[in-house]
């Protein structure tokens, strides 16, 4: 019987739990719906990754066991196509989810891969696809002084060295982004860091102004 009251007591809790879940999720939903209209942005429930987003290969994405995600946010900002979804991967400390902030930023250079980060989170398995062509990492002496501590990598390194100075003050101000670019697009987010709805403008312009420095450079 004491055994019996438990596993109900557990399972009152653990439904109780989950109601939580989804009516949180529901207002995060509704959220982004309003500021998606203010933006001028479309939102769809349920969506996957697209097949240049995925023949891209960044980081995240290759680390990554889903190919859906519950929302995406797509549009131009800036007269920039960009998209916001919320990914999540599993990782060993358990599920990790993230808002992902994509644009569309062309450069000059059309193959150029780049990888910035403070913090590294992401490792791979005996699952996980082997890079195509690694980056090679920056060496010190090829760092800004207040860029040291950070991964700077790049297929092409040494234009990356010419323009690092150019991004510098950009990655100490937002020092817990993950920055990669690939096939002409700029992903950038923050490791198991859902943005609220009404952070999501900001993270566009910083975002566009990246985008405006890697242009610069290139």
């Amino acid at each position: 019987m004491t055994i019996l009251l438990s596993l109900i007591v557990v399972s009152i809790i653990i439904a109780l739990l989950l109601a939580l879940m989804l009516v949180d999720r529901g207002r995060r939903n509704t959220h982004l719906q309003q500021v998606a209209d203010q933006l001028g942005l479309r939102y769809r429930p349920y969506a996957s990754l697209s097949q240049p987003v995925r023949e891209a290969r960044f980081r995240l994405i290759e680390c990554g066991q889903f190919r859906h995600f519950r929302y995406l946010l797509e549009g131009s900002f800036r007269q920039r196509p960009v998209n916001i979804f919320d990914y999540s991967l599993v990782n060993q400390q358990g599920t990790a989810t993230q808002t992902v902030i994509l644009l569309h930023c062309p450069l000059a250079v059309a193959d150029w891969r780049l990888q910035l980060w403070q913090q590294g989170w992401l490792h791979t398995d005996p699952l996980t696809d082997p890079e195509l062509q690694p980056l090679q990492t920056l060496s010190a002496h090829q760092k800004p002084p207040a860029l040291r501590d950070w991964h700077l990598a790049s297929n092409q390194p040494g234009r990356l060295h010419q323009g690092i100075d150019a991004l510098a003050d950009w990655c100490l101000a937002h020092p817990h982004l993950h920055i990669e670019y690939a096939a002409g697009m700029l992903m950038l987010y923050r490791p198991r860091h859902e943005l609220d709805a009404e952070q999501l403008e900001q993270a566009l312009i910083a975002a566009d102004d990246l985008c405006q420095r890697l242009q610069s450079i290139t």
